[in-house]
């Protein structure tokens, strides 16, 4: 007994000795770091004064390449030494901005992907080189220039996590300079004529006769409001009001003017303000273009029973544009593929799809134009276990063979080969799964049918 609590004191000791030894290295593991710390330079006063895009330079094209009718272009911009946007990354991520967004804006198509990759330079205790990290954005997808700013935002929010994350987690690490900015761009649907782009900075206005490749497919409602620029209202009204006959005459939506509020928005609607009409009336806004097909330029995010599709057509010049709605956008997409029946078309992701069917198994998958996710099927309640059922292969086999044959290199009779490989001998062993063993062994000529006769007279005669 006396033993017994020896030995436990003796444990109890060499434990606290241990714990001791550990707390020891890691109060001067902390020590060190700290003083490894307060060694090092001080940061610079970030200063909040003009010249900020005097002092950060301009991105500059570093590589273009087409990729499956995607034009991808690269820009960086490198900081340059004793900058003041050396020392903190939000800080010079917020003056970056602008610039980021001049660049995009300048990508004249109707969509557009891009993601940024920041390469940041990191200090680590007795280590004398700086260890460079490359934060990167997700890729986003812009279909106007009005989603510019959220979209930059996300992407910065993303990268100052990892960045977060990296001083959090990371052993001993300090942010030592912040180097360069990437920024990759995808332009993914041409524009056939440059003034098609205007749409960016330009509303619907008055009246403009539906284009021929359009009205001869009915797809469209257009209102000939000729004395105003209020053709978003009159687009949205015929939609929730739908006319059997002359549904093209403004008489029959001047008495619903009043339902839809526009406050604080201007005549004629431009797309960056659709956003605040949808929250003042609860309406669920798509806007297309027609540009040799049905080219997507806002996909609505608001989940409502309210949904309108318009349709922003432009006369020839590209100088006006006009919203009509649009009543059946399977008549637009009829040509898209090789199915020519009536398509339905998913106005989150621009999917058409063969029947009405195949369309709502895939809406409650489709997020939106921009994100997609992947599609998972879970077994049905029933199906959804699963039981060992190759017993079979669990028992012991009854006999278990083991061959071997040797060959002769003869000279071949076939064009363009030189030797044939003739089997001149073999020998097999039959093992019992009860240990018993049968040798059998040939040399002589056909080897190989004296091979099979042998195992076959075996098996009758003894198995």
């Amino acid at each position: 007994m006396m033993n017994q609590e020896v030995l436990v004191r003796m444990a109890e000791a060499t434990a606290i000795a241990a714990v001791k030894s550990i707390f020891n290295k890691i109060t001067q593991r902390v020590k060190n770091y700290f003083t490894w710390i307060s060694g090092r330079a001080e940061p610079q006063n970030v200063y909040h004064g003009d010249g900020v895009n005097q002092e950060l330079g301009d991105f500059k094209p570093i590589t273009i390449a087409n990729n499956n009718n995607k034009q991808i272009m690269d820009y960086m911009l490198e900081i340059p030494e004793n900058s003041i946007y050396k020392e903190d990354l939000q800080y010079f991520l917020t003056a970056v901005k602008p610039k980021i967004k001049t660049v995009i804006e300048s990508q004249q198509c109707y969509t557009k992907k891009f993601y940024i990759t920041v390469h940041v330079e990191f200090d680590k205790l007795n280590h004398p080189d700086p260890i460079g990290v490359y934060l990167t954005s997700k890729t986003d997808h812009i279909l106007n220039d009005g989603e510019i700013n959220s979209k930059l935002e996300n992407s910065f929010s993303r990268i100052m996590l990892k960045y977060e994350k990296y001083i959090r987690d990371g052993s001993e690490l300090s942010h030592r300079a912040n180097v360069s900015i990437k920024l990759h761009v995808a332009k993914c649907l041409p524009i056939s004529k440059s003034n098609n782009y205007n749409y960016q900075t330009r509303g619907g206005s008055s009246y403009i006769p539906t284009p021929d490749s359009i009205k001869r497919k009915r797809a469209v409602i257009n209102v000939k409001n000729t004395k105003d620029n209020e053709c978003f209202r009159w687009a949205c009204l015929s939609a929730m009001h739908p006319q059997k006959q002359h549904s093209d005459r403004l008489s029959h939506y001047i008495k619903y003017k009043d339902e839809l509020r526009f406050d604080d928005i201007e005549f004629p609607v431009n797309i960056v303000d659709i956003d605040k009409f949808e929250e003042l009336n609860d309406i669920a806004i798509w806007v297309y273009l027609w540009d040799e097909g049905l080219r997507p330029i806002r996909v609505s995010k608001r989940e409502c029973q309210n949904k309108i599709e318009l349709l922003l057509i432009t006369d020839d010049n590209g100088e006006k544009f006009h919203y009509v709605w649009l009543k059946q956008n399977s008549r637009l997409t009829y040509c898209s593929n090789k199915h020519k029946e009536k398509k339905h078309l998913c106005n989150k992701c621009m999917i058409p799809f063969s029947n009405e069917e195949a369309l709502l198994n895939h809406e409650p998958y489709c997020v939106s134009f921009s994100q997609m996710t992947p599609r998972i099927k879970m077994p049905d309640v029933g199906h959804n276990t699963t039981l060992f059922a190759n017993y079979r292969k669990m028992m012991m086999a009854p006999y278990v063979i083991y061959a071997d044959f040797e060959t002769l290199n003869t000279a071949s009779t076939e064009k363009n080969k030189l030797t044939d490989l003739k089997p001149c001998s073999f020998c097999y062993v039959i093992v019992r799964c009860d240990g018993k063993v049968h040798i059998n062994s040939y040399r002589g000529p056909d080897a190989a049918e004296k091979f099979i006769d042998s195992l076959l007279q075996r098996t009758e005669k003894n198995y």
